[in-house]
């Protein structure tokens, strides 16, 4: 999965520099369009959408849109700053151990 930081006010007036995952340098807004014409860039919006962030005890594995959104939060390793695609996500308190929630505030990256 390729992750593609733009805002939509620069994607709609085609303004501004988009930042992806894994590529230094900034990258303007007709390759954005052009990466998205090629269907290898999944939209994700920030705070839409209708998928369940917590999931408290009623689930134990941390869901797709659940690992997307820590990633996002915290940018890769919360601990040692490896990049998002060398990351997975973990409870903090231990769902066995500790009776831990499926929940963003007690999810992070490593």
């Amino acid at each position: 999965m390729v992750i593609v930081r733009v805002d939509a006010t620069d994607l709609a007036n085609a303004t501004g520099y988009e930042l992806i995952d894994g590529i230094d340098q900034p990258v303007g807004i007709p390759t954005v369009r052009r990466m998205g014409a090629s269907g290898i860039v999944r939209d994700w919006l920030y705070g839409r959408g209708e998928e369940i962030l917590h999931w408290g005890r009623r689930r134990h594995r941390f869901t797709e849109a659940q690992k997307l959104a820590l990633r996002e939060r915290d940018g890769g390793c919360a601990f040692c700053g490896l990049p998002p695609g060398m990351t997975k996500a973990h409870h903090i308190d231990w769902w066995t151990r500790d009776r831990g929630a499926t929940d963003l505030g007690n999810g992070a990256n490593s």
